[in-house]
């Protein structure tokens, strides 16, 4: 909120083109390109590997949010809880986690030993594994770290706790060996593509993703995931509904749909997907941010270092101390 001004929040999604040559320094110039623009943060569709693309955009950007995906489905949570820690920590609070619950039948194909779960019990996995990742993230008390050099302790393992949960999906000791994030938590993104997707999502998610909506339903389902955040016991303020445009090099009105949205109450900002070469991104930094901030919708600078200062999130509380 600047001068009584709600502001949007606004994040970008680049489609990478199989074995395109230097594909890494494309990558690397896009999302510098973005973080010159001011945006939110970054994702990419395609190829490379998120984990390690995310941890190589760390150094060479030093603003902009860096977003990983990691399928829930597929993958344990004391592994996907080291990885997000280690990459917040090596970017220092900018990393979001962007999961899909049920991922493509490509992706499923090379997981053949895992049996087909129904959707119910897809879900109610799900829903164990974000909260044994949290637990994990929580096992650090936030002044758990001494770095005392006189006695050799590094950190007070009183303030360590292991998680030991025993679940209907999952056995974890806990606790990971690595402090808290320095987020407390990556900032958590989903998919509302349904609406099992976005009674979940609201539950869990704090930055959640919409899109192929008329404005009259984008509005509708906003309001919709407001009011299911508030029922399962969060703040409204506590999740961030962002509309995904498809966004091509020639559209025109692009900045006044934008603000068209924004201000009918259908969002709380924007995810533009975009292809991987700089036109389309040289025109959002040209064109589009530059026309939103003499509006006074769209950040002058970035003000905080963090994916959650960005987005206006507050850092997690650790829950339970054990």
């Amino acid at each position: 909120m600047t001068n009584g001004i709600k502001q949007m929040h606004i994040g970008v999604r680049f489609q990478q083109s199989p074995a395109k040559p230097d594909a890494f320094r494309i990558l690397q110039e896009l999302a510098e390109e973005a973080e010159s623009s001011k945006l939110d943060f970054v994702t990419f569709a395609g190829p490379t590997e998120s984990l390690g693309l995310v941890s190589a955009l760390s150094v060479s950007t030093r603003h902009i949010g860096l977003t990983a995906t990691i399928p829930i489905g597929f993958h344990e949570p004391y592994n996907i809880a080291r990885k997000l820690a280690s990459l917040d920590h090596i970017s220092k609070g900018r990393v979001a986690w962007k999961w899909d619950i049920v991922p493509s039948e490509v992706y499923a194909a090379n997981f053949a030993h895992i049996p087909v779960r129904s959707t119910a019990e897809t879900y109610e996995r799900a829903a164990e594994l974000l909260n044994v990742v949290k637990g994990l993230w929580d096992a650090w008390e936030e002044d758990a770290i001494k770095n005392d050099k006189v006695s050799g302790v590094y950190a007070n393992g009183l303030q360590i706790h292991e998680l030991h949960h025993k679940g209907a999906w999952f056995k974890v000791k806990g606790a990971i060996n690595l402090p808290r994030p320095p987020q407390g938590n990556p900032v958590l993104i989903h998919t509302a593509s349904d609406a099992e997707d976005v009674a979940f999502a609201a539950g869990h998610a704090e930055v959640v993703l919409q899109g192929n909506l008329s404005l009259n339903d984008a509005i509708e389902q906003y309001k919709r995931i407001k009011t299911l955040a508030e029922q399962s016991g969060r703040k409204a303020k506590d999740v961030i509904v962002l509309q995904q445009v498809q966004v091509s090099a020639e559209e025109q009105g692009l900045t006044s749909s934008l603000q068209q949205w924004f201000q009918a109450g259908a969002c709380d900002g924007f995810v533009l997907q975009l292809e991987d070469d700089q036109r389309q991104i040289r025109q959002i930094r040209e064109q589009v941010i530059p026309a939103l901030q003499r509006s006074g919708l769209f950040r002058l600078e970035y003000t905080g270092s963090t994916l959650r200062e960005h987005l206006g999130l507050s850092r997690p509380i650790i829950a339970v101390k054990q």
